[in-house]
């Protein structure tokens, strides 16, 4: 093996009739392979040559990792623990980039990859529904840091455990465990999607009638051939999954799936929600406009429209994701995207089935984009509920990415609290402000802040900044991030549908767009690639208070008029007016 120019070599001997032998190799003080976000990620050669010529290569990287389910006085924990220090785990969900296959290119996963690191994720999982991947993704995730969940490649379905599939299970595990242990970033072996939930609760043992099902894969045969070829790796038996008799999708424990929320109530329930690890959770959503129409071409194009329906998963989405909320948004006739309902919450903003689109990664969907801020540093979230108000404060570890600010951070007083002296906390000041939608402010408060990395707080809220009219604003700022909240749903708010004004001026790589905003302007994007298909937007989502500004920095090789920019604004505010007008 060779690091650093440094050369360590070992030595086996296979014995006459022998097919297998032990070689340890020793490599002392190795430089240690970290996730995005918490170190660095060195790879290493490692090459084993036989005498008769045949010889093998591979990178690999030196780190540990498990997963801690020791029980607590909530449940069972699920967390990833990489060389010794809890990950803070901001994952997706990742499925073939193409249904073709072949057609993948180890640019277009690198691309793929990069688009995931940009958005601050730190681990993919591959899930089960899809397949083993080739070894071009594991290794751009090695080289990037990125951390990977395997599923075994059973979903949503039961399985027969008789021969002959018993066996061919079993020689299609061995194989893909053999060939993915060298990778560092494989971080755990994961049972099946979903099949241990199925069985509990989709009427699955009705229907069967004692057949088969699966389940000893998943506890018997999977876990066997992980602890006999990779057996530094963690498994875990399914996802969603809790220990014992405990229901496996039970919030308190372990793994858990959020599929309610869309499928039944509301986006606003997310905030309802608290599950140990959520390895899944989504809502309705658009691609990018230039995949959209490159695939859908109705005149008029709605949620409803003949080709866009099939694109739609479950077939209760439309219901669920506008009829199922008449209180928050009422959908126009045509918007201006053509889906029809803004998304306004927090919660909702990074929760789309998928957030890229289009083969290859040309295009961010806006959540991708709101997720890279909401995912980079300090988060603040709200609540109020019978009167009351709470925000809370997350502070993630050390080493990752701030997100772009509005507004100039104030200072911070350096003191820590008791009992933590190892852990860096965000201190200081967490300032509350009740605005008017002209951006007068109403009223001002002033709250000591003091939260551990890797921790949450929620402060409560003083009466005198909830006191007032529905159709004020409620502005959080600590530090250099600012969540802006408001008391009733968007159609029911005072929204200038004219609040914004921009300027165009062109770059060495495509266009700035300065948005200046003349009274409170709510999630504003520029869906930059309606002006031209390859153009790409850098940020997504934002709000902005009376009087502030942003720039947006569009890459794109055409050469475009000012106007088509400018036409491509977009906002709570229009498409709120919008729904009004129809």
């Amino acid at each position: 093996m060779h690091r650093n120019g440094k050369g360590h070599t070992a030595k086996a001997v296979v014995r006459p009739g022998e097919t297998t032998a032990t070689l340890a190799l020793t490599v002392p003080d190795a430089p240690l392979w970290w996730p995005t976000g918490y170190g660095d990620q060195p790879l290493h050669d490692l090459d084993v040559t036989l005498d008769t010529g045949d010889s093998y290569h591979r990178r690999i990287g030196f780190r540990t990792i498990t997963v801690d389910t020791t029980p607590d006085e909530i449940g069972t924990p699920f967390t990833f623990v990489v060389n010794g220090k809890p990950v803070f785990a901001k994952g997706a969900n990742w499925i073939p980039d193409d249904h073709f296959l072949t057609r993948i290119t180890r640019d277009q996963l690198a691309r793929r990859v990069d688009q995931a690191v940009a958005a601050n994720l730190n681990m993919l999982r591959v899930w089960g529904g899809g397949i083993y991947e080739t070894e071009d993704f594991y290794d751009v995730c090695d080289e990037r840091g990125v951390l990977v969940w395997q599923d075994f490649p059973f979903a949503c379905a039961s399985y027969p455990e008789e021969e002959p599939l018993w066996s061919e299970v079993a020689a299609e595990a061995r194989e893909h465990v053999a060939r993915l242990t060298p990778h560092p970033s494989l971080a755990l072996w994961n049972g099946n999607n979903e099949n241990l939930w199925g069985h509990a609760d989709w009427g699955w043992p009705e229907q069967l009638q004692g057949k088969t099902w699966g389940l000893r894969y998943y506890t018997e045969l999977l876990p066997a051939i992980v602890a006999e070829l990779d057996p530094t790796r963690p498994y875990s038996p399914g996802s969603p999954h809790s220990p014992g008799d405990v229901h496996p999708n039970d919030a308190d424990h372990g793994p858990r799936h959020e599929w309610e929320v869309w499928n039944r109530v509301d986006y606003t329930r997310y905030r309802d929600h608290v599950p140990r690890f959520c390895a899944e959770f989504g809502f309705q959503g658009p691609p990018a406009w230039s995949t959209l129409v490159e695939w859908v071409r109705d005149d008029p194009m709605t949620p409803t429209s003949p080709a866009s329906s099939p694109t739609r998963r479950p077939r209760t989405a439309t219901s669920s994701s506008t009829a199922a909320s008449p209180g928050t948004c009422r959908s126009p006739r045509r918007s201006p995207t053509g889906t029809g309902r803004p998304s306004s919450t927090r919660p909702a903003r990074s929760a789309s089935p998928s957030s890229t689109s289009g083969p290859g990664g040309r295009a961010p969907r806006r959540a991708g984009l709101a997720a890279q801020r909401l995912l980079a540093g300090h988060v603040l979230g709200g609540d109020r509920q019978r009167g009351t108000a709470q925000t809370a404060v997350l502070r993630p570890p050390a080493g990752l990415r701030a997100p772009p600010a509005h507004r100039p951070a104030p200072r911070r007083r350096a003191r820590r609290r008791r009992g933590q002296r190892h852990r860096r906390a965000v201190d200081g000041e967490l300032a509350v402000r009740r605005l008017a939608f002209s951006g007068d402010v109403l009223a001002e408060a002033a709250l000591p802040l003091d939260v551990a990395e890797r921790a949450a707080d929620r402060v409560d809220l003083p009466p005198v900044v909830l006191a007032g009219a529905d159709t004020d604003l409620l502005v959080v700022t600590a530090g250099d991030v600012r969540a802006v909240h408001t008391f009733a749903e968007d159609i029911a708010l005072p929204y200038a549908a004219d609040a914004l004004a921009a300027e165009v001026s062109p770059t060495d790589d495509g266009y700035r767009v300065r948005v200046t905003a003349s009274a409170f302007a709510r999630d504003v994007a520029l869906l930059a690639d309606r002006a031209a298909p390859d153009a790409v937007v850098d940020d997504a989502l934002v709000t902005l208070l009376p009087g502030e500004s942003h720039t947006f920095h569009v890459r794109t090789a055409a050469r475009l008029d000012p106007a088509a920019l400018t036409a491509a604004l977009l906002s709570a505010n229009a498409l709120c007016a919008a729904a009004v007008r129809s």
